[in-house]
Order: structure tokens, then C-alpha cells, then sequence
């Protein structure tokens, strides 16, 4: 029987986003919300081994990667990091298949995939599939859940399992700068001055005393009212190549650039 605490590297709390994310998962246990699922090709010759030992390189290196959720009985959730996890590796050769078959399988793979979901409480919160559709092609799947990476940090990892792999090809050791300790960024939650953020934002919300109005608001006994309908907008290419640069530019992820879009639209309603 292993020792207690055998294979723990640290423990220490969640961030208020990471609590908002487990509360929502195990409140619809069946959504895919936080299920996250990237997809590649991979063209050029691809050394299978050196591909995972950069992965397995990254995982090492970054706490956050090799972290399990931990709350029943407990006061507030926890995350425990383990000193080594070995994630899970799927490698099939398709290069016998014809190129629609592929599509069909990898169809397949993923929806089998986003069913299985992750288990919370169980390291790590990630898995891979390389799948060789030809002598020089690869298709990648990298599934992880949201709760340990968000989509800034992605481009963060990936930089560094090429950089690192570019390393092992060439027989050389990868040279990574060194990682911010998460457990910092969890330290420095736990001193912030939330009474002085609290402060701040009651001075700049002063006045308001009503919810926003969007102008398009109907009676309750409307025949609308209970009706909602989806569009999708599908931007221009050259729109979103602007949009990601801007985001870049000030550190941003795309998704923070568009909640400021729907900022300025409810501004501009209310």
C-alpha cells in the first residue's frame, strides 16, 4: 500500500474561477461546456516518441497540468497536485484507410471522446490521439478540461511541446524558461485587497439602480416572451486575423476581446 500523501506534490485551494467551473460541472454533469477538444493536422515526418516525451516534458514542468479536483466532505474544494502523472495516449496508424474514412473515424473518435468527459477527482484532466493518416501526416486530438487550462494558456503550452520537441529530435536537451509556480498566483488571490476592489467598483456603479435594458423587453404575457431565436454572424476572415492581433498585442485571449464587444453593445443600448 502506498504511503499517505505518496505522489502529492502540493495541495492548496481553488480560484474563484476554478469554484465557478466545478460548481457548474457538477450542477449539469452532462454538459460539455467545459469539455475542451483541439484538433490538428500535422503535416511533415513526426517522431512519434520525442512528439509525447514533449508533452510529457510540459506536464512536468507546470503544476497546474497534473492537478485533481478534491471536495466531498470538505469546507471549500481543494486542488492536489501529483508529482508525476502519465497521461493517457491513443496512437492508431490509418494510412490504410482512404482519406474519407478518415474524416468518418475521426467523427466518430470525437464524439466518443466529449461522451467519456473527464473524472474530477482524477489526474490528469487531459488526454491525447494521434491518429497517421499518411507517411507524412498526422491528426492530433488533445482533450482537456477547462478547469486546469484556459484558452490563453493553450498557446502557452503548445509553444513550448514544439520548442521542446524540436529539442528532442535534434538529441538535445529542450531549454524552457522557467515556470511561474501556480501556487504564486494562488498565494497572491489569497492577499489581494478584495474590500478595495468591492470599494472601488460600489464608487463606479454608484446611481445605477435598475438592471440594464436592452430597449427589446416585452410583457410577461407577451406571446414572445417565453421565445428566443440564434443567428450566426460569420466574420471576415481578415476581421478575425485583426481581432487576433489585437488580442495578442495586449495579452489578451479572443474571448476576453469579444465580452468587451458585448460591453459596448449593452453600453450602447442602456
Amino acid at each position: 500500500m502506498a504511503a499517505p500523501g505518496a505522489n502529492i506534490e502540493a495541495v492548496y485551494p481553488l480560484t474563484p474561477v476554478q469554484e465557478g467551473i466545478l460548481f457548474h460541472t457538477l450542477y449539469a454533469p452532462e454538459s460539455p461546456l467545459y469539455f475542451q477538444q483541439y484538433t490538428a493536422v500535422i503535416d511533415g515526418g513526426l517522431d512519434e516518441a520525442s512528439f509525447q516525451a514533449a508533452w510529457q516534458r510540459v506536464i512536468d514542468r507546470h503544476p497546474a497540468l497534473r492537478s485533481l479536483l478534491t471536495w466531498e466532505g470538505r469546507e471549500r474544494p481543494l486542488q492536489v497536485v501529483r508529482s508525476v502523472v502519465e497521461p493517457e495516449w491513443r496512437i492508431e496508424d490509418w494510412r490504410g484507410m482512404a482519406p474519407d474514412i478518415h474524416e468518418q473515424r475521426l467523427a466518430e473518435v470525437l464524439e466518443a471522446d466529449r461522451s467519456r468527459g473527464f473524472v474530477l477527482d482524477e489526474a490528469p484532466l487531459m488526454r491525447f490521439a494521434l491518429f497517421r493518416t499518411g507517411d507524412a501526416a498526422h491528426r492530433l486530438v488533445w482533450s482537456h478540461h477547462h478547469v486546469v487550462i484556459d484558452g490563453w494558456s493553450m498557446g502557452i503550452v503548445l509553444d513550448e511541446v514544439f520548442a521542446a520537441y524540436e529539442a528532442l529530435v535534434r538529441g538535445a536537451e529542450p531549454e524552457l524558461p522557467p515556470a511561474a509556480p501556480y501556487r504564486e498566483y494562488i498565494r497572491w488571490l489569497h492577499v489581494h485587497d478584495d474590500a478595495g476592489a468591492e470599494a472601488h467598483w460600489r464608487r463606479v456603479l454608484a446611481g445605477f439602480t435598475t438592471v440594464t435594458g436592452l430597449g427589446v423587453a416585452r410583457p410577461i404575457d407577451s406571446p414572445w416572451a417565453e421565445r428566443h431565436a440564434e443567428e450566426i454572424v460569420r466574420l471576415p476572415a481578415a476581421t478575425t486575423e485583426r481581432l487576433g492581433r489585437t488580442a495578442r498585442r495586449n495579452g489578451l485571449t479572443l474571448n476576453t476581446i469579444l465580452r468587451g464587444a458585448w460591453a459596448l453593445v449593452l453600453g450602447r443600448y442602456s
